[in-house]
């Protein structure tokens, strides 16, 4: 006779003898960004909902404030499941875990995928209707891609620490995303005063960038304006400081510190897997979060093929996050196991190397776009990057297989 499952239980600890201030300060952060991003959920929704017949592609602000106000209730929502595990822990003293860890409906959750884009690209023709629906089907695509990644990613370590994991979402929305952005920001003005010195310096450039930016004040037509950028493409400085940032700065920045979340569990014994997991959870909360602020841009595209691709670029950032997140939550696990730190420097090396190719590689069809190359020569360019997403997701399964046999 089969039993009845048990799908959530408690681990058997004795009662703690000390209040645990980690997971006070998560209840009390979690919170609060919950209360914090519903408020703007409900502030955003309120005021952009009713203006939505009125949205036109030259004016999507309203558009674009009813995305917003989308991504902050997703938001809000993955820090009450951290408030709630967290309060749960402190109400009964034990963490509370999934018996079931496979839970096999989740690995069949990205059958949904194809489904929202094919609802998208069909509601695309009737405008009012693709307002309303298409930001909630892009968060839609967005979390399911990056909850199915989760899964297939941490094995059968998926529910051993719901606390942990939600924790990893909570501080990256609540802290980590903007302290990098602010890194981000600094390192922008920083190559804004290396180009402002650079183009002092060079008379001619001076002179070529003030006809630019003096064209693109007084042009209207948006087929003159194309070929006024077009022409920043053929300036060298330009075009070598766009992947300077794109393709080095910004990859050296998030890959340091994304997985801030994994710096905080130094001493608790992890294994391997666990470890692992916890640099999937950050990468991934990140991925989240990107993506989310990247669907504002998405859902004032004009055309459904556009619309696909960036849906389609956004699923391959998602991975590449969430599998170099995971990485380095191994390599930090390994090291604290055998005190060999330099694991850990190889490791943020080769994630910022392969975050550095991405970048780069991304960038280029945009750069022949702006030359005026074809779009023939863009699918071309992007070729590689669909490549690297193939070699990436087989990479994370079987680096899950093999941390879980490690554990």
């Amino acid at each position: 006779m089969n039993q009845p499952v048990n799908w959530i239980s408690s681990v058997s600890q004795p009662e703690p003898k000390s209040t645990d201030w980690l997971t006070v300060a998560q209840l009390i952060f979690s919170g609060f960004f919950t209360f914090i991003y519903g408020a703007a959920a409900a502030w955003l929704l309120a005021f952009s909902i009713p203006e939505i017949p009125k949205v036109t592609m030259a004016d999507p602000s309203f558009l674009v404030s009813y995305s917003l106000g989308i991504s902050c209730a997703i938001l809000s929502l993955f820090n009450l499941a951290s408030a709630y595990y967290s309060g749960k822990k402190l109400h009964m003293g034990v963490e509370t875990i999934r018996t079931e860890k496979r839970f096999k409906l989740l690995n069949g959750i990205v059958g949904f995928l194809p489904i929202l884009i094919i609802i998208g690209v069909l509601i695309f023709s009737v405008e009012v209707i693709r307002f309303y629906l298409l930001p909630i089907l892009t968060a839609l695509v967005i979390v399911v891609g990056v909850v199915w990644l989760i899964r297939i990613g941490s094995g059968d370590g998926w529910g051993a620490h719901p606390q942990r994991d939600s924790g990893m979402f909570s501080l990256m929305t609540g802290f980590t995303i903007w302290f990098i952005m602010l890194i981000e920001m600094m390192a922008l003005v920083v190559i804004g005063i290396i180009l402002l010195a650079g183009v002092i310096s060079d008379p001619e450039l001076l002179k070529e960038l003030s006809s630019i930016v003096t064209l693109l004040q007084t042009q209207t037509d948006p087929t003159q304006m194309m070929q006024t950028l077009e022409s920043i493409v053929s300036i060298p400085l330009l075009i070598g400081l766009g992947f300077l940032v794109v393709a080095v700065i910004m990859p050296i920045i998030e890959e340091l510190f994304k997985t801030i979340g994994v710096w905080t569990l130094a001493g608790r014994n992890l294994t391997l897997q666990e470890g692992w997991v916890a640099g999937l959870m950050s990468g991934a909360a990140f991925a989240l979060v990107e993506g989310l602020f990247y669907s504002v841009q998405m859902v004032s595209l004009t055309d459904p093929g556009s619309w696909v691709v960036a849906i389609i670029g956004r699923s391959g950032g998602s991975l590449l996050h969430t599998f170099c997140g995971g990485l380095i939550g191994w390599a930090f696990a390994k090291a604290w196991q055998d005190h060999k730190l330099w694991r850990v420097v190889g490791m943020y090396a080769l994630v910022i190397l392969i975050h550095g190719i991405w970048n780069g590689l991304a960038l280029i069809p945009a750069v022949n776009t702006l030359g005026g190359g074809s779009d023939a020569a863009g699918n071309l360019y992007s070729l590689p990057l669909v490549g690297i997403m193939i070699v990436l997701f087989f990479t994370l399964i079987s680096k899950s297989r093999s941390v879980a046999n490690q554990a």
